[in-house]
Parts: C-alpha cells; structure tokens; sequence
C-alpha cells in the first residue's frame, strides 16, 4: 500500500482555517475589552459620573477621549490599510467606508479637541463647553467596535454549525 502525501494546496487550506479560527479568537477579545472604553465614553452619551480629577477639567477628559481612540484605531488598523488601499487603487470596499467614517469623526473631534484648549487658555468657558459637545471620540471607535463585534457573532455561528 502506498502512502499518499499531503498536497501543498491541502496544508495552505488548512493552515488559512487555522489563522481565521485564531484571528477570530482574537476579535472576540478585543470585543471584550471594549467593555473598559464604553463605560468612559458613558459619560459623553448618559452622563454617568467621572473620576473625581477629571469633573471639571474637559481638556483632559478629551485627552483621556483621544488616548483610548486612539488605542482602538491601531487595535483594528486592518480595517484602515485595507480601506485605503481600496480607495486609492479605486476600488472601495466595505472597509472603506469604515476607515473613512472613523477617520473623519476621529479627525473632526482632534480639530474640536485644539480648539477646545485654545478657549481654555483664552479663558472663554462658554467656548470651551460648546466644544465639548463637538467630540466624536466615541463614534470612531463604536463604528470599528460593531464591526468586530459581527465577525466574532460570525465566528460563533459558524464554530457552532460545524459543531452540529
């Protein structure tokens, strides 16, 4: 009897399941670890209370706002070098859309964020409160959370249905 090898193409397959199953891992717990970045941004959407150094300092609480941002933005960059690269060789993808939506509210909020510490330091309190209702911080990094929050629901109707 003779042994069969195993084809390139066979161990390529596998090896490309095996990455999706671990990737796919990892997106459930980047989902899970969102659950310390909404509860921060809770106080911009339901007014929960703030940790006692930041009450009336609105210049760090957008800080703290660009910090965590950012942090997500470079957790999920696949989504940014895949939508960017589509747009720019013209063929724009769901990515795409993504990338730009975070991007522009990310951006918009940093540009409220410049002009809300100018008001601080000119002393216009009225400025700075107009501005602090101008931060899209938590839009940007919601868009990127309920994405991968549908590939790890994907991921676990998909483990369950090989399962049955």
């Amino acid at each position: 009897m003779k042994r069969q090898a195993v084809l390139p193409e066979t161990m390529m397959i596998f090896e490309r399941q095996r990455y999706t199953s671990i990737e796919a891992e990892a997106d459930c717990f980047f989902v899970f670890s969102y659950t310390t970045y909404v509860p921060f941004h809770g106080h911009m959407m339901w007014n929960w209370p703030l940790p006692g150094f930041m009450a009336d300092n609105h210049v760090a609480m957008g800080l703290a706002q660009l910090l965590l941002t950012t942090i997500v933005m470079v957790i999920n960059q696949k989504f940014f070098i895949s939508g960017f690269k589509g747009l720019i060789h013209k063929a724009p993808n769901m990515d795409t859309l993504v990338a730009l939506g975070s991007t522009a509210s990310y951006g918009y909020s940093v540009y409220a964020l410049f002009a809300m510490t100018d008001a601080q330091m000119r002393m216009d309190m009225d400025a700075v409160m107009s501005y602090m209702h101008e931060f899209y911080f938590e839009s940007a990094a919601m868009i990127l959370l309920l994405l991968r929050l549908e590939r790890c629901w994907r991921h676990v109707r998909k483990e369950r249905q090989r399962m049955h």
